[in-house]
């Protein structure tokens, strides 16, 4: 990289992380509002991330949780999240670095906001992507336009 490069990824990963330190602190200090409610994805696999060891083998690399109705005691500060979640009715306590999540989804605004870095897409998902849009070129090369077949 250039001495002169700006580092856009920093900026955009550090801007990404204010926007859900901002919706998640409104949240612990007054609750959710209306039909408000989120997807947080975060990384699993990176041992910062501190989840019980059932989940981090149910979930190797990334993990979607939900904040919507059930949880308890979000607790927000500069490095990390935490929150208390039901699973299977046992309630476990997860702490979140900020430089593990990956996306953040409050679907009653259809706000969606994911980091695109390079650095945070991991292999597998990168080739579901390729794959995926290998496939749309290939149908789009496939469609027919009607008005070759229309009577002049």
């Amino acid at each position: 990289m250039s001495q002169y490069a700006f580092p856009y990824n920093k900026w955009l990963n550090d801007a990404f992380n204010e926007v859900v330190k901002k919706a998640l602190r409104q949240v612990a200090e007054s609750g959710l509002l209306g039909e408000h409610h989120f997807y947080i994805t975060f990384r699993t696999a990176d041992t910062t991330t501190d989840i019980p060891d059932h989940l981090r083998a149910k979930w190797p690399e990334e993990m979607t949780i939900a904040l919507q109705h059930e949880f308890w005691d979000l607790r927000v500060d500069d490095n990390l999240f935490a929150v208390t979640l039901a699973f299977n009715n046992v309630h476990e306590r997860l702490r979140i670095p900020w430089q593990n999540v990956v996306a953040f989804v409050d679907p009653s605004v259809n706000f969606v906001i994911q980091l695109n870095d390079d650095e945070f897409i991991d292999k597998k998902s990168m080739e579901k992507r390729v794959d995926k849009e290998e496939k749309e070129n290939n149908l789009s090369q496939k469609v027919v336009s009607f008005t070759e077949f229309r009577k002049k």
